[in-house]
């Protein structure tokens, strides 16, 4: 078994993305700032992406 597509779904999405570009050092692939969705290339053919999580009134 091989795990290669981790999906996380965040309150803080821009505060995320920078996590994981810049601290963590992953490549982003798709997605921007101010956005609800990112993807990370974190090797190996393995994803990372990010969901912002939205809130219902």
């Amino acid at each position: 078994m091989k795990l290669d597509n981790i999906r996380l779904l965040v309150s803080n999405f821009d505060d995320c993305l920078h996590f994981y570009e810049t601290v963590m050092g992953f490549s982003l692939t798709w997605g921007e700032r101010g956005g609800n969705y990112a993807s990370f290339d974190v090797g190996e053919g393995s994803v990372l992406a990010l969901f912002k999580k939205r809130i219902n009134c």
